[in-house]
């Protein structure tokens, strides 16, 4: 509902509270016949009581529909956030008049939780009140940097410690994330990337589309950014490729470097023997 749908609203109630108010007003002015006076100030107090009783019956209903209750603000489409959380940002209130949550910039306020993304309000009429309908970020891998784990967007966003996520199910999925591991600024070595920003948008350029790989029994478990550049990527589950080292410029043709570790594999099988690590850099050397 727009907000000059509910200006609307609020101007058609208050309009009918003015004019019970004048037309409540005129009847007490109402002249009355002096031969009955004592009767006519009975019935006359008996008709302010009820005009007092019925205006504060008015007044209460008009508070009410503008009032909105914690009870009737909802949480659409969420996964990851709990949404008791996420409407304890808007304060401690347990009601909010429909004013105040214009001025309180309801949106901006959710997105300040790291994991939304996007949220769109649609109010509703009788009983006042709104849903926030939110987009979730989606974790992506898990870096461990400065000595602490983190989930991660895909595009490089910090969402939460691993030490304070609540939620089993978001601890389960991370458990089957990517690990990304060598992000930490370097100093005082002479390598391209340096700061801990920079490093991270190099490997993730990197990780994208070696995570789109749709090869058999290749799944990322840990990636590790080495000193020159190359990444260090072990794969995990049964039968799970040996480690590998790839040079950067590798990213932009995947499939070939896969068939050629492939026919490593199998030749070094044919031979039983055990490969322990292979090595994209320099001429696809292997070691046990």
């Amino acid at each position: 509902m727009k907000k000059s749908g509910l200006i609307f609203f609020v101007l058609i109630f208050a309009s009918l509270s003015f004019a019970f108010t004048v037309r409540s007003r005129a009847m007490e002015k109402t002249d009355v016949d002096v031969q009955a006076q004592t009767k006519t100030e009975a019935n006359k107090d008996g008709q302010q009581s009820l005009i007092k009783k019925t205006s504060g019956t008015f007044t209460s209903i008009f508070r009410n529909l503008l009032l909105v209750s914690r009870d009737n603000i909802t949480v659409s489409n969420h996964e990851y956030v709990n949404p008791n959380q996420l409407l304890e940002l808007l304060d401690e209130q347990t009601n909010y008049f429909i004013w105040d949550l214009y001025e309180k910039d309801v949106e901006k306020i959710i997105l300040t939780d790291p994991w939304v993304s996007e949220v769109k309000i649609k109010w509703r009429i009788l009983p006042l009140g709104m849903d926030l309908q939110i987009k979730e970020y989606s974790p992506f891998a898990v870096i461990e940097v400065y000595g602490e784990s983190w989930l991660l967007t895909k595009d490089g966003k910090l969402l939460e410690p691993l030490s304070s996520v609540g939620n089993s199910h978001v601890v389960v999925e991370a458990s089957n994330l990517p690990r990304i591991t060598g992000i930490d600024e370097v100093k005082g070595r002479s390598i391209t990337y340096s700061s801990a920003n920079n490093r991270l948008s190099y490997t993730l350029e990197f990780l994208k589309p070696l995570h789109n790989v749709e090869e058999k029994n290749f799944s990322i478990e840990r990636i590790v950014l080495l000193e020159d550049g190359a990444f260090l990527v072990s794969s995990k589950g049964t039968g799970a490729y040996p480690e590998i080292i790839f040079p950067y410029s590798v990213k932009n043709n995947f499939p070939l470097a896969f068939k050629k570790i492939n026919a490593i594999i199998q030749a070094n099988k044919e031979k039983n023997k055990k490969i322990g690590k292979i090595d994209l850099r320099f001429n696809y050397s292997i070691s046990e």
